[in-house]
């Protein structure tokens, strides 16, 4: 499965990685979008051993939990988990997924868990500042 690795030139270059292997509370999805966040940019300059980037994604469930729960295949979800997720597939447990609507594009999806709740947190906390221009 194609997956991006950290280089030795702080960025990521197409590499190979074994299928997921989830738990049985872990659903395997088709990654159709990932974002990428600043902080995941900082963590290019001295990897650690055997980490991959990645947080947030959207894609398909291919292959639901075992143990039943979470959702079916075909739905389509945004999650956001700890790495890795810069990959064709990946495992995510069912508890840490939302089920994404169809009117809702993967690509802005993805954006959502990190930089969309950073953006909401500031919105939430400085009130309606339409006085500043962006």
């Amino acid at each position: 499965m194609k997956v991006m690795i950290p280089d030795n030139n702080r960025s990521v270059r197409f590499g190979e990685a074994e299928e997921p292997d989830p738990t049985s509370k872990q659903v395997i999805v088709a990654v159709e979008a990932y974002s990428v966040n600043r902080g995941e940019t900082f963590l290019l300059d001295v990897p650690a051993k055997g980490w991959r980037p990645g947080k947030d994604i959207a894609g398909t469930v291919i292959i639901p939990a075992a143990d039943g729960n979470g959702p079916v295949m075909g739905t389509r979800i945004v999650a956001h988990i700890s790495d890795s997720e810069w990959a064709e597939r990946v495992a995510v447990n069912a508890a840490s997924l939302v089920v994404l609507p169809d009117d809702i594009f993967s690509e802005i999806a993805a954006a959502l868990p990190l930089a969309g709740r950073t953006a909401l947190c500031l919105w939430r906390r400085a009130g309606n500042r339409s006085d500043v221009g962006c």
